[in-house]
């Protein structure tokens, strides 16, 4: 706990690494630049193309195999909302979403100080994990509405709202629907223009059975189970053995599998290719030149398995610039002994 929020440093290394699981939108420590890895400075955040990932998601807490459906004619046609803190001031305007909860749908239990509306029973709690999802179950809906909308930024209060058996409405990161969560997990605020939308949307969920169930389907879908554990399986493993795994594989030159956020065998790619843009090596390695103005790297590429076909990669082009020189060298391409 003495290290929380304090960078990481690799002993014989210049190498840093920012660490901080602090929403990007609130703080500034947390937005990466992508482009920082050129000066060793490396980045353990939400975000999930940081080097070393943080996540509040554990196996332990949250387990959806075990997650069931609430009954729907049990339960409450009404919304809750456990949400206890930070209620203005935040990025998405949190108190405005849930005022117009308030006012678009037919009853709501707001527990938390946002927006609240109704006391905590007596026996509950809103304080503990168990406390929350208990009084979760009593409604149809749960809103688990984020501080922002930031990339890979996830909270304890979607998870919770997951693995409690009542449907989601989620106001939270935006590529939460299209990179992380089974299809039809949550009613995404993202797909609507308007609070009052979105909370007009939801009621018509809580009042439509088949509607409210198609929201449950995943489940019990065990492709889409193994598909979201897969994606979070790095969690199993603690972020500081991770940085330990991350710092031995690039410190000795060895395979890294980012995703699951282990060290694998090396593989060294048999693609040739020179950038169009600076004309220099980009696969299956980086050329660079030192002394005199370098020639300007090329873009980062969202697609690093683009072959000579990609109008980045060339495969002839010996002509490069370092100042007001102009260089020119032979690149052999030999795949073989």
């Amino acid at each position: 706990k003495g290290l929380e929020g304090a960078d990481r440093f690799v002993v014989g290394t210049n190498w840093e690494i920012t660490w901080t699981d602090r929403d990007p939108a609130l703080d500034k420590r947390a937005n990466m630049e992508r482009t920082d890895y050129r000066h060793d400075h490396y980045y353990a955040t939400t975000s999930w193309k940081s080097s070393i990932p943080l996540s509040s998601f554990s196996f332990e807490k949250f387990d959806f195999r075990q997650s069931k459906p609430i009954d729907f004619d049990a339960a409450e046609n009404a919304a809750t909302s456990v949400i206890d803190n930070h209620c203005t001031n935040t990025p998405v305007r949190r108190q405005k979403w849930l005022a117009a909860a308030q006012a678009n749908l037919k009853e709501t239990h707001f527990y938390g100080s946002c927006q609240h509306n109704t006391d905590v029973p007596k026996g509950s709690s809103i304080k503990t994990r168990e406390g929350r999802i208990e009084l979760i179950k009593k409604d149809r809906v749960v809103l688990a509405y984020e501080e922002s909308t930031e990339k890979y930024h996830v909270t304890d209060i979607v998870w919770e709202a997951l693995v409690s058996g009542a449907v989601p409405a989620i106001l939270g990161a935006s590529n939460l629907e299209s990179e992380i969560l089974p299809p039809n997990a949550a009613i995404f605020a993202s797909n609507y223009n308007s609070w009052d939308k979105f909370a007009q949307y939801i009621q018509k969920v809580s009042d439509s059975k088949s509607e409210w169930e198609s929201f449950q389907t995943w489940r019990s879908d065990d492709t889409a189970l193994v598909a979201l554990e897969e994606k979070l399986n790095f969690t199993r493993t603690s972020p500081e053995c991770r940085m330990c795994r991350w710092a031995y594989s690039k410190r000795y030159g060895l395979g890294w599998n980012h995703s699951q956020q282990v060290v694998q065998e090396t593989s060294i790619p048999r693609k040739f290719c020179l950038s169009s843009h600076s004309h220099h090596v980009i696969q299956p390695f980086v050329e660079s030149f030192h002394g005199g103005t370098a020639p300007p790297e090329p873009p980062i590429q969202d697609n690093k398995d683009a072959d000579e076909t990609d109008p980045a990669c060339q495969e002839k082009g010996s002509r490069l610039s370092v100042d007001s020189f102009g260089i020119h060298r032979t690149v052999w391409n030999h795949d073989g002994f």
